[in-house]
This record gives structure tokens, C-alpha cells and sequence, in this order.
């Protein structure tokens, strides 16, 4: 009973560093809300849980080239309607724009979609830790927009990405 009260409260604590470094991600690229991009650069820059990046490096790409990937998209939208867009921060990881949270945590849509779909995916194996990888795998499915065009201009085949990630979250559950 104590290791199942353990697990749990460390998989809170997981998912609320999460929620945090997706948030502050989208705070600092001007966005209100966290994305499914957010929570996916999120998962790949957790500093207890390189599953994800492990599963991106073995599909020849890195955090950075997700993220430039991602901005591209943004990029592309805005010159299209005659913006032209500011890089995303990455690197230093400075906020450009004096956005603070708001209190609770809101997200968009695709977040919440994101979350129900790894969740659904825990329960359906009867676990209750999460590994980053697995945030990789949800958002392998194509209703994730930006993150699945971001993997396809990587030239990420989403098919090898989610079996890749599928074999890092076994390895994970097996620990």
C-alpha cells in the first residue's frame, strides 16, 4: 500500500512539473494557454525522465529540432496571412513577453486531449506513474495538428515514432 501511495504522489508530482514548464513554455512565445506542443516540449525537457528524448534521439531528431519544427508552423501561419513572426525561445529559455500565470492552471484543448489520452492509456494498464515517452505516443494521433506536423516535417514517421515509444514506456513500467 505505501509504494502505490508513493507511486502516485510522484506521478502528481511529475504531472505538476509538467503543467508548469508547458505553461511557462507557452508564456514565453506570448500564448495564454498551453498546447499539446507545449506539454510535448514540456515532456521532452524533463529533467527526471529522458524517455521522450530517448524516443525523439532514436528517430534522428532532438528537442531543439522539434521546437524549431513547431515554429515553423507558427511561422508559416502568420506569413500566410502577411505577419512575419519572431523566432520561438528555446534556448536560454527567457520569457520575451511579460506573461505571468493565471492562477489555475488552464489549457487548450488539445492539452486536455492530450492528458485524456495518456490517462486512458494508465488506466487501461492499471498503472499510475506516467513516463514522458508516453506524452510522445498520444501525441503521435494526427488530431494533435502542430505536434504531428512538427514530427512530419522532421521527417518522423508517426507510426516508428509511437512503436519507438511504445518499447521506451515498457522499459519504463518495468523499472
Amino acid at each position: 500500500m505505501f509504494k502505490s501511495l508513493t507511486q502516485k504522489f510522484r506521478a502528481m508530482g511529475s504531472l505538476a512539473n509538467l503543467f508548469k514548464e508547458a505553461e511557462r513554455i507557452a508564456l514565453a512565445e506570448g500564448q495564454v494557454e498551453p498546447g499539446a506542443e507545449h506539454m510535448g516540449m514540456a515532456a521532452l525537457t524533463m529533467p527526471d525522465d529522458d524517455s521522450a528524448r530517448r524516443v525523439l534521439s532514436l528517430q534522428g531528431a532532438s528537442p531543439e529540432a522539434f521546437w524549431d519544427a513547431v515554429g515553423q508552423q507558427y511561422s508559416d501561419a502568420l506569413r500566410s496571412v502577411g505577419v512575419e513572426a519572431p523566432a520561438l525561445v528555446h534556448q536560454d529559455n527567457t520569457a520575451t513577453i511579460a506573461l505571468k500565470p493565471r492562477g489555475l492552471y488552464k489549457s487548450s484543448e488539445s492539452t486536455k486531449d492530450l492528458l485524456d489520452a495518456v490517462t486512458a492509456s494508465n488506466k487501461l494498464a492499471g498503472k499510475t506513474a506516467f513516463s514522458a515517452a508516453e506524452f510522445i505516443l498520444g501525441a503521435t494521433n494526427p488530431k494533435f495538428g502542430v505536434v504531428a506536423r512538427a514530427f512530419d516535417r522532421l521527417g518522423i514517421d508517426r507510426e516508428e515514432l509511437a512503436a519507438a515509444a511504445r518499447t521506451e514506456i515498457a522499459k519504463h513500467n518495468s523499472n
